[in-house]
């Protein structure tokens, strides 16, 4: 039951205490109720000016320090409740058990980083306080600090040494933990620290699907900015944007449409082998609009769940009529585009067929028009040809005749020699 050494202890009355302590000693390691805290618990949990005196006091006196509260936390779990880093460290001082577990497994060093109380984390931790210590559910102490969105703690924890990797029995990563619980800056912290942004829990979920699930937006964007995979798959097949449909989340299924996501992606057969659009079909029209509006929809139209139905089947068996109504002009609409591209198609290949034999006549032209001109050059060659030849044959002509003339012309003159020499002489 509370005394008055715990009275003034909570109080902080440090004049009160000191008499306490002198009258009724034996308190000092009397539990209250109905929490069980001690004296030196009250104080340290106090908020008055004076608790840190009645500490001290409380501390001279010499308590069991490894005596725990209700829940079996220490006094040295409590002075890292207090935010006090100075009272960690009176306590360490005075021999306090550093890695001294409360009920639920929690040493002073996860308290710390439960509450976001960094200067205490960091005193415990230089001061040789497990930084990977679990509680009883397998929860390190920098689950604990992404989970409550503790960012300073967070980079404290990572600082000393913190395991990034570890994962709790289910598999979630202090990234899943921060990215599902909200905590942007904290998945920003542990990107930067080498946490693997797309390690699966035993049901082979990822970060961005715990995300995605939870409809935490902002942390949804930073792990696509850190490449965060979006054809992953868990063990029922399911990808992020199956589960931005499955959960309903329009915001997320706009930043994965906008990112890349497919809707082809199909469940396993053991979860009915269904698309995105199969789950949109149970969510408010927005959503599925969302998916009919983006590429790659009308290919998946068809695609038939477990039971053989198509997506506007079912919509029609779950009483989704207005799903069925957009379903049924999502058809009509793939129908048209379908027809469309086939009469693009067979227009392009009759342009292109025309275009070969327009290819073909002004080839077979260039190739006549061609040939005439080589018969042309032929008969010029030979002409200049048989003029050559005239010529030549012109010119041994000439020579013939002037050799000729030249030896008439001796002939003449041998003549003329011959009858002055045979004149007589005068």
């Amino acid at each position: 039951m509370a005394s008055a050494l715990h009275a003034a202890a909570r109080r902080g009355d440090l004049q009160a205490l000191r008499a306490a302590l002198q009258t009724h000693p034996g308190q000092l390691d009397t539990p209250s109720t109905p929490d069980g805290m001690m004296p030196l618990m009250l104080a340290l949990d106090g908020r008055s000016a004076g608790h840190a005196a009645c500490v001290e006091a409380l501390l001279e006196a010499g308590p069991d320090l490894s005596v725990g509260d209700s829940s079996g936390a220490p006094a040295l779990s409590w002075a890292a409740l207090s935010a006090d880093p100075a009272l960690v460290s009176r306590l360490l001082q005075a021999g306090a058990s550093i890695n001294q577990r409360d009920g639920f497994g929690r040493t002073p060093l996860y308290i710390a980083a439960q509450h976001g109380h960094a200067a205490c984390l960091a005193v415990l931790a230089d001061t040789g306080a497990g930084v990977d210590a679990t509680d009883s559910d397998g929860w390190t102490p920098l689950m604990m600090a992404s989970r409550r969105g503790h960012d300073a703690c967070t980079a404290e924890l990572l600082q000393r040494g913190a395991d990034v990797a570890l994962h709790n029995p289910v598999g979630f990563t202090a990234l899943h933990i921060a990215a599902m619980f909200g905590s942007e800056a904290c998945v920003r912290t542990l990107l930067s620290a080498g946490a693997e942004v797309d390690a699966p829990t035993s049901r082979g979920q990822t970060p961005l699907m715990r995300a995605v699930s939870e409809g935490q937006d902002a942390c949804v964007g930073a792990l696509l900015e850190a490449g965060a995979s979006l054809t992953v798959t868990d063990k029922d097949g399911a990808t992020a944007l199956t589960w931005a449909a499955f959960r309903g989340r329009l915001a997320c299924a706009r930043a994965l449409l906008a990112a890349g996501s497919s809707l082809a992606a199909r469940g396993t057969d053991s979860a009915g082998g269904l698309t995105p659009l199969h789950f949109a079909v149970a969510w408010p029209p927005a959503v599925l609009r969302c998916l009919l509006d983006a590429p790659g929809a009308a290919d998946v139209l068809q695609v038939q769940n477990a039971d053989g139905q198509t997506l506007r089947q079912a919509a029609a068996k779950a009483g989704r009529h207005q799903a069925e109504s957009m379903l049924a002009q999502a058809e009509r609409l793939a129908r048209a585009q379908q027809e469309a591209a086939a009469q693009a198609a067979a227009a392009e290949l009759l342009a292109e067929e025309e275009q070969g034999q327009r290819r073909q006549t002004t080839a077979q032209q260039l190739a006549q028009a061609g040939g005439s001109k080589a018969a042309k050059r032929q008969r010029r060659k030979q002409a200049a040809q048989a003029a050559q030849a005239a010529a030549a044959a012109s010119m041994d002509h000439l020579s013939e005749q002037a050799a000729a003339a030249g030896a008439d012309a001796g002939e003449d003159e041998a003549a003329a020699h011959h009858a002055s020499a045979a004149r007589p002489a005068q």
